[in-house]
């Protein structure tokens, strides 16, 4: 069952501290994951064109579910058709989930992937020109170089692709017992951080096990960006064991 979400939210400049527990995410160290100190916030204050949170206009953002099948047109027409309906009820950025065109699974990835641009972003850059907002693509496979990719594609008002984000932390699990998956086993990770400008706030992205890795919420966070993370889509087809989505699972932070 489709639903459209549109979360109560705010951008937080001050992160909570790491739990000891938390993960440690090696491609995040690499950067400036503790150097936003009180100063460099005021320093960014002082920038031509910086805008504080509450210096933004208000807007509504919206989180699509939906039920995705093994037929990718059907699949694209779906999505699109609730993108048109949220922007209908004044949603400003919408986003969809994470591999919106086609199931999950690694022997799927091969078959459904494609190159960027591609059928399945252009009919996204149509409807957010159409719409005149900005839409989170989810996520699709993406083909390039003989590689595939778990990639977010992002597009303006005007159609435009503004960024890609390829998904940073891939889902390898092993249970003894209960269950084993590797995304790895077909894609490959993204080695980037990946963020774009709006009128209303800064976006930063994940994808679904990106989220569970500190590290990149606490950059994104001191740079003063909303975080939308897109994570797992319902699917039709049998065997698969994902968890049912709930209506908040795809809140940003």
């Amino acid at each position: 069952m489709e639903h459209l979400s549109f979360p109560t939210f705010g951008v937080n400049p001050e992160p909570n501290r790491p739990s000891s527990k938390a993960r440690v995410c090696q491609c995040c160290l690499s950067g400036d994951v503790f150097t936003a100190t009180r100063e460099t916030q005021r320093e960014k204050s002082r920038m031509v064109g910086f805008q504080t949170p509450q210096q933004r206009p208000a807007f509504r953002l919206a989180l699509i579910q939906l039920q995705v099948s093994s037929v990718k047109s059907d699949n694209l027409t779906r999505a699109c058709g609730l993108i048109w309906e949220a922007a209908k009820q004044g949603a400003k950025i919408v986003s969809l989930p994470e591999c919106f065109n086609s199931p999950y699974g690694t022997k799927y990835f091969p078959e459904y992937a494609e190159k960027i641009p591609g059928d399945s972003t252009q009919k996204l850059s149509e409807v957010a020109k159409k719409c005149s907002i900005y839409v989170i693509g989810g996520s699709i496979p993406e083909e390039d170089a003989g590689k595939l990719y778990n990639t977010c594609a992002v597009f303006g008002p005007d159609g435009t692709l503004l960024v890609k984000h390829r998904k940073l932390h891939l889902f390898d699990i092993d249970v003894p017992g209960k269950i084993t998956f590797q995304e790895s086993k077909t894609l490959s990770p993204g080695d980037s951080f990946s963020t774009f400008d709006t009128p209303y706030c800064r976006v930063g992205l994940g994808i679904c096990y990106d989220i569970r890795f500190a590290e990149l919420a606490q950059i994104y966070a001191q740079r003063a960006l909303l975080i939308i993370r897109c994570t797992w889509p319902r699917h039709l087809l049998p065997g698969m064991t994902k968890p049912p989505m709930l209506p908040g699972d795809t809140a940003p932070l």
